[in-house]
């Protein structure tokens, strides 16, 4: 247990509910169990891709302790008020091919739906310009908030409150992210340089999102 203490003082740790994922000063990726054990995970499969990775979660607040708005009238009475439910990722991009590579917008996404009006349901999405051409051996980290809105004429109650943070906070998004491809600007998400003859149909290739960060990400890209 001694030795146990030792090494867990010498790592980096992002928790998840269950267990954690860190990265040791050697770089090596080891999986702590809540169980007190642990162990190596194995990322030679990450080798030669543009990796996606959940490297940071926390459930999302509107403002230090808060994830409610109050809206009021001109005249300071109390008309409504707005719920905030989600978590605040971030997400770290790292090339790991011999070549450079533009990525410039994306999508965090989610299979799970919430309702934005009477009859419409859509999925948690999230558009975001990374803008970066990443060297090999590059990484980029971009913050981004997966939420769902709920806008209510009275407060919530506590069980209100557990149900829907229970649905789309941390513990319920889990298992149910992937990124994928945005053009909703008019321009390709991922650029490759002409000379190496990738076409978007092969981009997926080349491509992971991990399933080792501290969420896991659904391993295929998703081309529209």
């Amino acid at each position: 247990m001694k030795y146990f203490t030792i090494v867990i003082a010498c790592l980096f740790a992002f928790a998840t509910s269950a267990s954690e994922i860190v990265v040791n000063s050697k770089g090596q990726t080891i999986q702590l169990n809540d169980d007190y054990t642990w162990q190596f995970l194995d990322i030679s499969d990450e080798n030669g891709k543009i990796v996606f990775k959940i490297v940071g979660a926390k459930e999302f607040e509107v403002s230090p302790g808060s994830i409610v708005k109050v809206e009021k009238d001109d005249f300071g009475k109390i008309k409504g008020y707005v719920y905030y439910f989600g978590v605040d990722y971030t997400l770290e991009i790292t090339n790991n091919l011999d070549h450079p590579v533009k990525i410039n917008w994306l999508q965090l996404w989610s299979t799970l739906e919430w309702t934005v009006a009477s009859n419409f349901k859509k999925n948690l999405e999230r558009n975001e310009l990374i803008d970066k051409v990443l060297r090999p051996g590059e990484s980029v980290a971009k913050p981004i908030a997966l939420i769902m809105v709920k806008s209510t004429q009275t407060e919530l109650t506590e069980a209100e409150l557990g149900d829907y943070k229970k649905e789309y906070g941390l513990d319920g998004q889990l298992g149910t992210i992937s990124v994928r491809e945005y053009i909703g600007v008019g321009e390709e998400s991922f650029v490759f340089p002409p000379e190496q003859g990738v076409v978007k149909a092969a981009m997926g290739r080349y491509m992971l999102g991990s399933d080792k960060g501290v969420v896991p990400l659904g391993r295929e890209i998703i081309f529209n």
